[in-house]
Parts: C-alpha cells; structure tokens; sequence
C-alpha cells in the first residue's frame, strides 16, 4: 500500500502545482489585458501653459540651434515658420503649441487629430510598418 499511496501523493502534487500555474497564468493574462489609459478626447493649452518659465533638458548641439533660431526671430531676420511663409499648414508640434482646441480621436489601429485651426486631419497609423505612400 505504501508504494500505492505514494504515488497518489505524487499525482495530487502535480495536479495541485499544475492548477496553481493555470491560475497565475490566468491572473497574468488578466494584467495584460488592462486597458492603456484612452487619449481621446478635446485637449486645450491653458492660458499660463504658454509662459511657462521652466528649462528643457536640450542637448548642448539642440540648444545652441534653438538660441540661433530664437535670436534671428527677435531681431526680425527670421518669421516663426517658412511653412507660413508658403502657405503650407502647420506641422507638429507646432500645430499643438496655439489657442486653438485639438479633438484626439484614439481608434483600433489609429489615432486621429483635428484641429479647430488648420482644415487637415492628421492621422497617425499604428498598424504600419512604414509610411503610406
């Protein structure tokens, strides 16, 4: 009987290690099916978002180039954009840096920006490999 009931022990082990492995694998699957925070929805600057006073943690090379750029506007030689010059649309992130109200529209594959300012839908593919052509 010994043998016999050692054996029986053995396999109500491994019945008992084998459920407790289909339930942490459950309660991980769970995890990974929580939803990411959702973007979609209007999104407004505030009116003290455009002073805000403190430093962006540029590279040496990207905050030299953003001080020349910053100067030859302030002494008039340069305009804010060549796209306005050309009459193109702003791009990003410009078109996120004004007093108009974005509407994000977060979809399976997707995500989708209008804005109040400029007649162009940008729609950003989340599916693709490469750009479309």
């Amino acid at each position: 009987m010994t043998g016999r009931s050692n054996k029986v022990r053995l396999i109500a082990a491994a019945v008992l290690l084998a459920g407790a492995a289909l339930v942490g694998q459950a309660q991980a699957q769970a995890q990974a099916r929580k939803p990411a925070p959702r973007i979609t929805g209007m999104w407004l600057l505030q009116p003290n978002d455009f002073g805000r006073s403190e430093k962006v943690p540029f590279r040496p090379e990207a905050l030299a180039a953003a001080e020349a750029q910053r100067k030859a506007v302030e002494e008039g030689g340069q305009v804010l954009s060549d796209a306005n010059k050309k009459c193109q649309p702003n791009g990003m992130p410009g078109m996120m840096r004004n007093e108009f109200a974005l509407e994000v529209l977060e979809t399976p594959g997707r995500v989708t920006i209008i804005s109040e300012d400029n007649p162009l839908v940008r729609t950003i593919y989340l599916n693709k490999k490469s750009h479309p052509e």
